[in-house]
């Protein structure tokens, strides 16, 4: 029996997406019934509609015959997302981190993350020409660069991406902070450093690099970094011992979709100390 839904289309928040969209309805004319959803029953649903979708948790149980989802310029959808929802900058990144991973699990999904390819048979029938005259790419935020985990689809094996320090939070010593400085005075009780980024990441997993430099008080305490889905983690104790730079590895499987949180503890009390945290890679390994 033939799916009602002929395609289910997610479109993340943001100009690109909005061209997109513009581009597919000319394309579509009077042929085609392409309409947002808003939560209608199936049965109020034309047979053959294609459904624009903000969130692919809402929409699984249409069972749409395709699912195609228009992922261009994730970094300005961070953005857009933070201005749509009155988020701060970095909540934005979470929104649209949450609806990647989450479309990741979908299979056999059509992915658009270039707007200059060819033209693309959104069902049979119905193309979308590739667009002309598009404005050179400028942004290097570090929401892009987190994003680029997704650039070429749902990430496989190999995948990775460089988290900044201004994605995550630190522990002062009276308050907590976005974005972490270059120098982090640990002085104080024993407790979480570092932690973030709570970007979202597919089933899989996961390992993470951690780079940062110590100085001698910093070096003889002792550490603990935790590494996992906010539901479990996986756990590494260190203790440098001597001043320097390092790189500590750790890695967790996901599940499902889901935020990715790092911590980094300080188990101790320290009466000095100087952290210089450097940024995370994370790489998708299984």
């Amino acid at each position: 029996m033939t799916a009602t839904v002929a395609a289910c289309i997610l479109l993340l928040p943001g100009e690109a997406a909005t061209v997109w969209r513009e581009r597919l309805e000319a394309a579509a004319g009077e042929d085609w019934s392409v309409l947002p959803y808003a939560g209608q029953p199936l049965s109020a649903i034309a047979h053959g509609t294609i459904l624009l979708v903000s969130d692919i948790a809402h929409a699984r149980h249409l069972e749409p015959a395709r699912w195609i989802v228009v992922a261009l310029a994730p970094g300005e959808a961070a953005r857009a997302a933070a201005v749509a929802y009155d988020l701060p900058t970095e909540q934005g990144l979470w929104v649209v981190s949450r609806l990647l991973a989450e479309a990741s699990t979908l299979s056999d999904a059509l992915w658009i993350t270039d707007q200059t390819v060819g033209a693309i048979e959104i069902v049979p029938g119905l193309r979308v020409p590739a667009a002309e005259h598009l404005p050179e790419a400028t942004d290097a935020s570090a929401a892009r660069t987190a994003l680029s985990l997704f650039a070429g689809g749902p990430p496989r094996h190999g995948a990775s991406a460089q988290w900044a320090r201004d994605l995550f939070r630190h522990t002062s010593t009276s308050d907590v902070v976005q974005g972490v400085p270059e120098r982090l005075d640990i002085t104080g009780r024993g407790r979480i450093l570092v932690f973030g980024p709570y970007v979202s990441l597919p089933p899989g997993d996961w390992r993470i690099r951690l780079r940062f430099w110590m100085d001698t008080s910093a070096a003889k305490a002792s550490w603990r970094l935790e590494w996992g889905d906010q539901a479990r983690f996986a756990t590494h104790a260190f203790r440098p011992g001597r001043a320097g730079r390092f790189e500590v590895e750790i890695s967790h499987r996901w599940e499902a979709a889901a935020p990715s949180e790092l911590r980094l503890a300080l188990d101790v009390p320290a009466v000095d100390g100087v952290l210089g945290f450097e940024g995370v890679r994370v790489d998708r390994v299984g």
